[in-house]
């Protein structure tokens, strides 16, 4: 090969890894991890279980004796035997003051010539520092009812719920986790240092210990926003946002329970406690989600596909390049 031929070869494999995008002219592609040290949640955060079913007494002619009956009525013989459901619906919620590091990561391809990015793969552990404790309460609606062992009475008055503290519930896991792809704006404001914003669509899921069992919160949908600087350096980037939100929603789920066992204080006469079992139909979850999220994350340019392709051709233009020299 003529040392004309070999320079034409060498720029031609120069101007090809340029094309594919290995300047800071062209768009850029960045994977971020988050920085659990600077990364947070702060929120108020509220789950409440919509339930319809009945409940009964845990008696049992051979298994518990002694243990307490029920049976709908203000009025009427009860049986030695009886122990009939009574119609209910139940919402039990909790809530609470998650504050949390957080981890994960995600995405992001910068145009600042276009003044755009894609931002995509964005999740996030929002726990990562262990599960939370949370108030949690019982509201039930019922018709009137007896019971005995102990003796008592429950009076209905339409739609006033008897409302039972449980103590606390812990939330276990809450995660957010990109359900498509999404564009936002990239606005420079100094040398290698932009604004941007972004709508993020995710999925909220997580898991609640009430009641001694555990509750899966299904992936609710819900857009995150995220606004802030990002900013350049070499092939690295910083991002940081500190944005305000606001999430809540309802979902209809429909799904039966395992049977839960329910201590209730009596009303009238007080002082004892019925023992019940709940047999429900989880019908609806319904969630308040509002605070701060703090979010710190560092990147590292990875080179498009295209180019990446390309980068074998670099030892090989040198050493035609060498070649040419001699």
């Amino acid at each position: 090969m003529s040392r004309t031929s070999v320079h034409q070869a060498f720029a031609i494999v120069i101007a090809a890894l340029t094309a594919c995008g290995l300047g800071r002219a062209g768009g850029e592609y960045y994977e971020f991890t988050l920085d659990p040290a600077a990364s947070a949640l702060s929120a108020q955060f509220g789950l409440t279980f919509q339930t319809n079913g009945t409940l009964i007494g845990n008696w049992d002619a051979k298994t518990n004796p002694k243990g307490t009956r029920t049976k709908p009525g203000l009025f009427g013989p009860f049986g030695p035997t009886e122990n009939e459901p009574v119609a209910v619906q139940i919402a039990a919620g909790v809530s609470g003051s998650p504050q949390s590091a957080n981890t994960g990561g995600f995405s992001l391809s910068l145009n600042p010539p276009g003044g755009s990015l894609q931002l995509s793969d964005y999740s996030a552990n929002l726990l990562a520092a262990g599960p939370v404790s949370l108030g949690a309460e019982l509201s039930l609606l019922y018709e009137t009812f007896r019971t005995r062992n102990p003796d008592s009475l429950y009076i209905a008055v339409p739609g006033v719920p008897f409302v039972l503290p449980i103590g606390e519930a812990t939330l276990t896991e809450l995660t957010a986790v990109q359900t498509s792809g999404v564009a936002g704006l990239l606005t420079p404001s100094g040398p290698d240092l932009y604004d941007f914003a972004v709508a993020i669509p995710v999925s909220l899921s997580g898991r609640v210990n009430v009641l001694g069992s555990e509750f899966e919160l299904p992936g609710l949908p819900a857009v995150l926003p995220l606004t802030g600087q990002i900013s350049l350096k070499d092939d690295t980037a910083r991002l940081v946002s500190q944005q305000a939100f606001d999430l809540g929603n309802s979902v209809p789920i429909g799904q039966k329970l395992p049977q839960l066992p329910l201590d209730l204080p009596t009303i009238l006469p007080p002082g004892g406690t019925a023992h019940l079992l709940l047999n429900l139909v989880l019908e609806q979850i319904d969630v308040d989600f509002a605070g701060q999220l703090t979010t710190t994350a560092n990147g590292v340019l990875i080179p498009e596909p295209g180019a990446a392709a390309l980068l074998w051709l670099f030892p090989v233009a040198l050493r035609l390049r060498t070649r040419a020299r001699r």
